[in-house]
């Protein structure tokens, strides 16, 4: 009897050897399904990488453009004058603008109404508009 194995042994036996080959089984599987989501992972990072790469660019892109649109204004601003501490409206009370009514605006005053010829132009101008 020592070469034989009971019945219950037997069983106990079968039952340990299955259990021994579903967690292997369980093992692979896992590991399988591991291996997908790195793969996943390293798809997603590449694709994440790429992105970020092509804004990155792009940002470079932008930054290089506005530096040109820069430069270019500062090319065609006009120079400054270097007269900032002289005013730019001469309070002296002279009569510079040579018509005979006396006043010191600036306007020619040749119109018969007594008025200036910004003044008439923007009364015609309110008159067409209605």
């Amino acid at each position: 009897m020592g070469g034989k194995l009971g019945p219950a042994k037997r069983q106990a036996l079968d039952m340990q050897n299955e259990l021994k080959a579903f967690e292997a089984t369980i093992t692979i599987e896992s590991l399988k399904e591991e291996a997908i989501r790195h793969d996943i992972d390293d798809a997603r990072f590449a694709d994440d990488f790429e992105s970020q790469q092509n804004l990155q660019r792009d940002l470079v892109k932008r930054l290089e453009r506005l530096k040109l649109l820069r430069q270019h204004r500062r090319r065609d601003r006009p120079p400054e004058d270097d007269n900032h501490d002289q005013p730019m409206h001469d309070d002296s009370g002279d009569d510079d603008d040579n018509d005979d009514n006396g006043d010191d605006n600036g306007d020619d005053d040749n119109d018969d109404n007594g008025e200036s010829g910004l003044d008439v132009f923007s009364l015609d101008w309110r008159a067409k508009r209605t």
